[in-house]
């Protein structure tokens, strides 16, 4: 199995996780790649993202594992991809392993980097939700009020941005539901361009382990 990590930026943001997965695929026939197909009657190729963020939030941390039926070395396959991406997204880095990583099952937390400068002046406020907030959801033309503390991991506020790790997967707390509340709460203008998933993290209760790292561990 390769893994590919990848960006997803500019443009990319716009389309949704389903359409990124068509590019990928695209790209595959693009570059000549000999690719296995699932079974059944609706066969497809097998590649496995890991799980969505929300539509127009940029990514530097993106992965897809891709079941080849060529062998190609990592820099060969790398090259291949590079040269037909579509121009919104960028691939950094491929590894290689015997068995499926499982990464989408594993990964359970993202860390994401928010550009703004109002927060700086209310940052103690805002890293204090760690220990008790609240966000307005709206599902189904429902409104609900939901506690989330416990899946905000880590807030930190410098001069020109938030940093946050928060639960993603099962739990989730949606970077986009966390920064609308916080505009409401603490009149901070954060809109979807000045946010940016930075890593993919394993958390265990008490440590992160990057998605990079792990799949570095599993080579």
């Amino acid at each position: 199995m390769y893994t590919i990590k990848f960006r997803r930026f500019g443009n990319g943001v716009l389309i949704s996780h389903t359409d990124v997965l068509r590019c990928l695929n695209r790209t595959m026939r693009r570059a000549n790649i000999g690719m296995n197909f699932s079974k059944g009657f609706n066969k497809h190729m097998t590649l496995k993202l890991t799980q969505p963020l929300p539509l127009g939030i940029a990514s530097d941390d993106e992965y897809v594992v891709c079941d080849l039926v060529d062998e190609l070395s990592k820099e060969e396959f790398l090259q291949r991809v590079k040269d037909n991406l579509p121009p919104f997204l960028s691939a950094e880095r491929v590894f290689y392993t015997e068995k499926n990583p499982s990464l989408s099952a594993r990964v359970n937390a993202s860390a994401y980097f928010v550009r703004t400068e109002k927060a700086f002046e209310k940052k103690d406020e805002i890293e204090n939700i760690k220990n008790g907030y609240k966000v307005t959801v709206e599902k189904k033309g429902e409104t609900a009020v939901k506690e989330v503390a416990d899946m905000i991991y880590e807030v930190r506020v410098e001069r020109d941005s938030i940093n946050f790790t928060l639960a993603f997967g099962n739990p989730n707390l949606r970077i986009d539901v966390l920064f609308k509340q916080l505009n409401k709460d603490f009149d901070l203008d954060i809109g979807y361009l000045d946010v940016v998933r930075t890593e993919q993290l394993i958390y265990d209760g008490s440590t992160f382990l990057s998605a990079e790292k792990y799949m570095e561990s599993v080579e």
